[in-house]
């Protein structure tokens, strides 16, 4: 088959490392990969790998751009013969569905990897012969507010990759969480609830860790003087550039947001990783969790259910340890980026075998 992805950007991110995944997945399997994007650092690998790169302004969202962007996009899809063009983002999606008009051989795929807003620019989504959604929760969002029909949703979860880290002694209760710094990821709960932990467990270290954008310095700022009045030690701010430095050194990984997760790679990354994982019971956690299995699910915004989890693993490590073994043992095999490749493959060769 030949596939092309379009995506605004190829920087640095969930989504596109997933377009990158695909790419060389696809290209392995002996499939034509392409790739529509305005560039990024991650353009370099996949040209080294052999996938075809087309670089091109589809992130803006100026009406004559995005005229000839579909002009463009449209003389790609019939010199390069495509069959499937996959849109993964929402200005891209919109461009490939103008430009894919009329040309029978081409089939429009879509990728929901978010809870996009219900507004005209998001409906676009929908408009998928097959729509993709990144886990279940994502998928009964675009049933409920998009009206996507139940023959066009499929659900394919992102494949996350194995990273080696060396193997370090753990049992030092050390406790991260790991996302951007802003107040939909929780990180004034897991500060709170570190206040109980270090009552029971006076060693405990807690690191929390990812970027802060110049308008969330001012939450940064919040967070660093609740610390400060809560008289809190061992718990502080690291850099992501630190992130593979003390991931490995972590016994536990918690994700505290506060609105639902579309998929949860850093929960997946931890178990793949031998961290236990706790998160909030919401969204697509719950699809990488079983609660007291693999790890532990707790209420939205409750610091005390957050510290009794953290607690009932410092407590109870034999235990923990056997749902850590657990959950690596799943997570290699759910969320593997071979089942994301393999099964997105299925879904384009349904619609190509049809032709």
């Amino acid at each position: 088959m030949k596939i092309v992805q379009i995506v605004p950007e190829m920087e640095v991110g969930g989504v596109e490392q997933g377009t990158y995944d695909l790419a060389r997945g696809l290209l392995e399997k002996g499939h034509q990969s392409i790739i529509i994007s305005h560039g990024g650092r991650l353009i370099s690998g996949l040209k080294a790998l052999g996938v075809k790169h087309y670089l091109l302004p589809v992130h803006r969202k100026s009406p004559l751009i995005m005229a000839r962007m579909v002009k463009k996009v449209r003389k790609i899809l019939q010199e390069e013969n495509i069959e499937i063009l996959h849109a993964r983002s929402r200005v891209p999606a919109w461009l490939g569905y103008y430009a894919c008009r009329n040309l029978k051989r081409v089939h429009f795929i879509t990728s929901f990897h978010g809870f996009y807003s219900p507004h005209p620019l998001s409906r676009i989504m929908a408009k998928g012969e097959r729509v993709i959604a990144v886990s279940n929760s994502v998928a009964q969002y675009a049933r409920d507010k998009f009206k996507v029909a139940e023959e066009k949703l499929r659900v394919v979860y992102n494949g996350v990759a194995i990273k080696k880290y060396p193997k370090l002694k753990k049992g030092n209760y050390r406790i991260g969480i790991l996302g951007r710094i802003t107040p939909l990821k929780g990180q004034i709960y897991f500060i709170k609830a570190f206040t109980k932990v270090k009552e029971k467990f006076p060693q405990a270290q807690g690191f929390i860790i990812g970027p802060v954008s110049k308008d969330k310095i001012r939450y940064q700022k919040q967070l660093e003087n609740l610390i400060e009045d809560l008289h809190l030690k061992n718990i502080g701010f690291i850099s992501p550039e630190q992130k593979d430095e003390i991931f490995p050194t972590l016994d536990i990984l918690v994700s505290a947001s506060i609105v639902p997760e579309s998929f949860g790679r850093t929960m997946v990354e931890a178990q793949l990783a031998g961290i236990l994982a706790i998160a909030t019971d919401i969204g697509g956690s719950r699809e990488i969790i079983e609660n007291g299995k693999t790890g532990f699910l707790v209420p939205p915004k409750n610091p005390d259910a957050l510290a009794e989890a953290i607690i009932r693993s410092f407590t109870h490590q034999e235990e923990c340890q056997k749902m850590i073994e657990v959950a690596k043992k799943i997570a290699q095999e759910k969320f593997s980026i071979e089942q994301m490749v393999n099964a997105t493959i299925n879904i384009y060769q349904e619609l190509v075998t049809t032709n």
